[in-house]
């Protein structure tokens, strides 16, 4: 399985995400006419190691909601789900996950939509 695919899946059956979001988890973008809150996620960045079989790509985890609490809830459980995580994740070796940042980005201008963002490393094998 290809990592976005593991993350993906892996996030849509974390609990306290779960909870907040059901299944609305997607790569890149989120869809037209979408329910919120949800997440959308995309890498900022792939390198991987010209020797080893090893890949730290950065990935942007967009947090969307109705509310500056809903979002940051959801922030909140996207650190929980990933940061420190260790193990393997739907097939895929995870070394570690790395927190990088978080920021708040307000309400959308053209949606009545509050918009917060996570950046996580996920460190990898088989990249």
């Amino acid at each position: 399985m290809h990592i976005e695919e593991a993350l993906r899946d892996y996030l849509k059956k974390y609990p306290g995400l779960a909870a907040l979001v059901g299944d609305r988890v997607y790569r890149d973008h989120l869809p037209e006419q979408s329910v919120y809150p949800a997440v959308s996620f995309f890498a900022v960045s792939s390198p991987r190691h010209h020797q080893v079989d090893i890949a730290w790509p950065r990935y942007q985890f967009d947090c969307w909601g109705k509310s500056p609490g809903e979002t940051a809830a959801v922030a909140e459980q996207i650190r929980h789900a990933l940061q420190r995580y260790k193990g393997v994740m739907e097939g895929v070796p995870v070394i570690q996950g790395v927190f990088e940042n978080e920021i708040d980005l307000g309400r959308d201008p053209d949606e009545p939509v509050y918009h917060r963002t996570v950046d996580i490393k996920i460190i990898y094998e088989g990249g």
